[in-house]
C-alpha cells in the first residue's frame, strides 16, 4: 500500500513517479539494452529524477517543480519487492535521459541508434520511442 505522499506524487505525475513518459523520449543513441534520449515535454523535463531496480530492491528520486515529498526522506523512496532477476535504471537531468534494462522490457526496449539515426526497432531519424515501438501513449 502506497503512503499518502506517494499517492499525492502519483496523482501529480501519473503512475510513473519520475514523471518521464518513455513513449515521448527521442532516442539519440541506443545499443541493445541501454539508450540515451532527449525528453522535451514541458514541464516534465524540468528537474532531476531517477529510478532503479536491482533484484528485490527498488529506488526512486524526484526533484521537480510542484512534486510533493515521496517519503520521510523527502525526495527519495527505497523499498524491497519480490525477487526478480533484473537490473534497470533511468536517470533524467532536465532534457537528457539515460536508460538501461537487463533484460530489456516495454519501458526500456532494445534499440540501435547513433546521433539520432535509428535502425531498430524501426528505421528513422529523431523519432520518439513511442513511434519506434508502436506504443505511443501506452507506456
Amino acid at each position: 500500500m502506497a503512503t499518502k505522499p506517494l499517492l499525492q506524487l502519483r496523482q501529480a505525475l501519473g503512475d510513473n513517479l519520475t514523471g518521464v513518459n518513455e513513449s515521448k523520449q527521442i532516442i539519440v543513441d541506443g545499443c541493445f539494452c541501454c539508450n540515451s534520449a532527449l525528453y522535451l515535454e514541458q514541464p516534465g523535463c524540468l528537474g532531476v529524477s531517477a529510478k532503479g531496480e536491482l533484484c528485490c530492491l527498488e529506488g526512486e528520486c524526484c526533484i521537480k517543480p510542484k512534486a510533493p515529498p515521496i517519503s520521510k526522506l523527502y525526495c527519495i523512496d527505497l523499498r524491497v519487492t519480490n525477487f526478480q532477476l533484473r537490473l534497470k535504471k533511468q536517470v533524467q537531468y532536465c532534457c537528457c535521459v539515460a536508460n538501461f534494462a537487463l533484460p530489456p522490457d516495454n519501458e526500456i526496449p532494445i534499440t540501435f541508434a547513433k546521433f539520432g539515426l535509428q535502425i531498430y526497432p524501426k528505421i528513422g531519424c529523431c523519432q520518439t520511442q513511442g513511434v519506434m515501438t508502436g506504443t505511443m501513449g501506452r507506456l
